[in-house]
């Protein structure tokens, strides 16, 4: 897939739960990826931050989207 996403020519936000089972460095294989890829990690969270931090999820959203304005 890497050859299909590298192509990708928007923004991509890739956000990593702190404690979730994939690693880190799994997630950051997405970064590395999309050329235009941003990481975001959200601490005491797994692998559904918006649904056990919100607040956070939202945040981090929140500042992805208004970075692309």
């Amino acid at each position: 897939y890497r050859e299909a996403v590298g192509g990708v020519e928007a923004p991509v936000l890739v956000i990593h739960g702190e404690d979730d089972l994939q690693t880190e460095a799994q997630s950051r294989l997405y970064v590395e990826a999309f050329p235009r890829a941003t990481f975001r990690l959200i601490e005491d969270t797994g692998h559904f931050p918006f649904h056990h931090q919100p607040e956070a999820f939202a945040q981090v959203v929140g500042e992805f989207l208004s970075e692309l304005e």
